[in-house]
């Protein structure tokens, strides 16, 4: 019955008789909802914005013996220029269904529903809008697209609009299983799993590499571990797990973070031919819950390690059959792939690639306990039509590894091609509460070390962070492996770990090279460079991001130019460039860097998203440029000189939480560093202001309303409410900063009792919660 025949059937009846008669309509109409037949389509209208999570709730009109296998549903999404995204959706609970859709154009969308029970018009045939707007927001990954892909050339990663991604990660497989979300045992931090986010997003890190270890059945979980199935034939989902995995994968989205997912996580010892379909119920439940945050597949790890060395057939057909249905069902084109073992190294050179379409980066795992060359990496490099990823090399301090190996493991893989890098640390790829936990992954791999520990290791902690400010301050994307591009005098050669790799771009104007720590002092000369020209050369400090500059070197008649004696032993990072003719006017030290911040200039609210800029107005320029927040290095810089034209320069920030932040910048040149005054910036509103709740049950029904309104402040981006300390609604809220926001949670089926409600709004500062209103449901 449609809302128009209810309304003239409703108009016919006489004024006195009409509160019986509504009676018996609403018993009829909740028979036939009990029944699956009284739900009908409607038109939802629906706000967010571009690359933006959002969510559509369904109730199934009928009861379900197994909800998570008996009914599939699906929603597609109408572009405003008409193309489709089809997005399934999954069950949440009870009679509950949802879908999530992260919307990739501005302007206004339309869905509709579809349902394998047509029958059940709760899910089926449902309709509405999403009017989608332009983000407003600073993070990266939502500005330019969360959905990475390879570059035209294929050599390196970029977002979607083909900005290129310079890939640091952090793994920590441990996330949905280990990390505690609402508890810690470091007075620095009130929630483990944000600590350990919070950290790699302040160290640079711009992905994290996780999985929900799906495939693994209730009876093979460690004690003490959660749990994502209930049972061990993957039918009873443990809810509770995946609500916890959806406020951490929206925190680790909240804060820039994109997520490599291993999907459903297949690894050594879980390849089974016999439960491929479930392989692939799981695999499409994961897309429907997750496919809509900034993620993108790891179909399965070890592939090669599982299948060609032990002779697991069944890795690879369970990996190619999960990828390939995986790609038919995710509309985003993203990247996928699987953890490759070895591939990279001398005892993987014979190994194919996969070579179907949807393989669209090589995720090589090189593997732990010793060093290797660029020659690892290089090999892969020119056997491979495809991005390579280096994400599993001497994880710091595994097996008692001395830290200095992940360093050089990090800086090998960029000479040898790598786009990226990623890491981590014992006690935290997996997560050890302490270090006498007895879990297995916290007590195989040498000395333990609880979650804490781990986070202040120097190579993780700040070192990587030094190797990617460099890299980005570079054209990193035109960068390739060069053998002939130095001709090295008195260093490792061959297989040795200690070899020097470098790489240059094209035409040689850009030279960067890794000299390993070393036992003896080596040289060498750069070659086919342009004869004549004029190049700088600095030595960078991995260790501590400093930079040395050197005399200028003009080529000689055959392009050649001396590599300097490095400073010590230890590893350090040569970077030559042809200088541009403008920078001779240059005679002395920068002139002195004036900073300013643009804190609440634009809404009046002083919150933790501004940008410092600096400029020299006129002057010998420099060609580094540091950025200090609170005597730590955050930013570098490599400028083009001009002497004595003004330089500017800007450093976005975001995220901070309220405090006050001193900033003060170095302008360095070959004649000497000049730094600025500090600069204050006092961050008084960066957390969302305080939310209101209210209500609608007026007649104590157990159907009713709960409304979330903040009147003017520091947006939220999410949206969390709780029923008596539960957590049952999240939603994805635009910034509209400093403006009012609002969202209602529908309340349904609630039995006579006192109801205690109280919403979180969070942004990637942090969160403010609201008073708790009580709501009495009497029938």
């Amino acid at each position: 019955m449609t809302e128009n025949r209810k309304a003239s059937l409703f108009a016919r009846i006489p004024a006195m008789g009409r509160k019986g008669v509504l009676a018996g309509l609403l018993l009829s109409l909740a028979i036939l909802a009990m029944l699956g037949f009284a739900q009908e389509g409607h038109a939802e209208e629906l706000a967010t914005e571009e690359w933006k999570m959002v969510e559509i709730s369904l109730t199934a009109g009928g009861m379900y013996a197994n909800p998570y296998k008996d009914v599939d549903i699906e929603a597609t999404f109408t572009a405003p220029d008409q193309t489709t995204m089809t997005m399934p959706g999954f069950w949440d609970g009870g009679s509950v269904w949802k879908i999530r859709f992260a919307p990739n154009q501005v302007g206004e969308w339309t869905y509709s529903t579809s349902a394998t029970n047509p029958a059940d018009t709760g899910l089926h045939g449902q309709t509405g809008s999403i009017t989608v707007t332009a983000y407003s927001g600073t993070l990266e990954s939502y500005k330019r697209g969360w959905a990475l892909k390879p570059s035209a050339n294929g050599r390196y990663i970029t977002y979607s609009d083909g900005t290129p991604f310079y890939w640091l990660g952090y793994t920590r497989w441990g996330i949905f299983k280990g990390e505690r979300y609402d508890e810690s045992n470091d007075a620095r931090f009130d929630s483990q799993f944000k600590g350990i986010t919070d950290r790699n997003v302040a160290n640079g890190y711009n992905v994290i590499q996780t999985s929900p270890f799906a495939q693994i059945p209730a009876g093979w979980c460690f004690s003490g571990e959660a749990c994502p199935w209930k049972d061990d034939y993957f039918t009873d989902m443990n809810l509770d797990y995946w609500r916890d995995g959806d406020r951490k994968m929206d925190y680790l989205a909240q804060s820039g973070l994109i997520v490599s997912f291993n999907n459903p996580g297949f690894s050594s010892g879980y390849y089974d031919i016999a439960k491929l379909d479930d392989d692939k119920r799981i695999t499409r439940y994961i897309l429907a819950r997750y496919g809509a945050y900034p993620v993108n597949w790891l179909s399965g790890t070890e592939v090669l390690w599982t299948g060609e060395y032990s002779g697991n057939v069944a890795a690879k057909t369970i990996f190619q059959e999960v990828g390939s249905y995986l790609h038919q069902l995710d509309p985003y084109e993203r990247l996928d792939s699987n953890m490759d073992f070895w591939t990279g190294s001398p005892y993987g050179g014979t190994y194919p690639f996969f070579t179907e379409s949807w393989f669209r980066y090589i995720n090589n795992e090189i593997g732990h306990g010793a060093p290797v060359n660029a020659d690892a990496w290089a090999n892969l490099y020119n056997r491979a039509s495809k991005p390579i990823i280096e994400t599993e090399a001497n994880f710091e301090k595994i097996g008692d590894n001395p830290d200095w190996y992940t360093r050089h493991a990090a800086w090998q893989s960029q000479m040898g091609g790598s786009a990226g890098f990623a890491t981590s640390a014992q006690g935290i790829w997996y997560p050890c509460w302490t270090n006498t936990d007895t879990h297995p992954n916290c007590i195989y791999s040498g000395t333990e070390y609880a979650w804490n520990e781990a986070l202040d290791f120097a190579v993780t902690d700040k070192q990587l962070s030094y190797m990617k400010q460099f890299m980005t301050a570079l054209d990193w994307f035109a960068l390739e492996p060069k053998p002939d591009a130095i001709a090295w005098t008195g260093a490792p050669t061959g297989t040795d770990a200690y070899k020097p790799g470098h790489k240059s771009n094209a035409d040689r104007s850009l030279v960067v090279a890794y000299l390993p720590k070393r036992t003896a002092m080596y040289t060498g000369m750069l070659q086919h460079l342009v004869p004549g020209a004029a190049y700088s050369r600095q030595w960078f400090n991995p260790q501590s991001g400093v930079y040395t500059d050197l005399p200028v070197m003009q080529a000689d008649a055959s392009g050649t130019v001396p590599v300097p004696a490095p400073p010590s032993l230890e590893d350090w990072v040569l970077l030559v460039r042809k200088t541009a003719g403008e920078d001779s006017a240059a005679a002395g030290a920068p002139g002195t860097p004036v900073l300013s911040d643009d804190n609440g200039h634009d809404t009046g609210i002083k919150d933790g998203s501004y940008k410092v800029t600096m400029n020299m107005w006129w002057g010998n320029n420099g060609t580094v440029y540091k950025l200090y927040e609170n005597d730590t290095l955050i930013d570098t810089q490599v400028l083009t000189a001009r002497s004595p034209q003004a330089q500017t320069v800007s450093t976005v920030i975001s995220g901070k939480s309220n405090g006050n932040y001193r900033y003060y910048a170095e302008l360095t040149n070959m004649h000497g560093t000049t730094r600025s005054q500090v600069l204050e910036v006092p961050v008084t509103q960066a957390t969302p202001s305080q939310p209101v709740l209210s209500h609608n049950n007026w007649d104590g029904g157990g159907n009713f309303q709960v409304s979330m309104n903040m009147w003017w402040g520091t947006s939220g981006t999410t949206y969390r409410l709780y029923e008596n300390g539960v957590l049952i609604d999240t939603q994805t809220l635009t910034v509209r900063t400093p403006n009012a926001q609002s969202a209602v949670t529908a309340v349904a089926g609630r039995k006579p009792g006192v109801y205690e409600y109280r919403c979180e709004l969070a942004n990637e500062a942090g969160g403010t919660t609201s008073r708790t209103i009580k709501v009495t449901v009497t029938r």
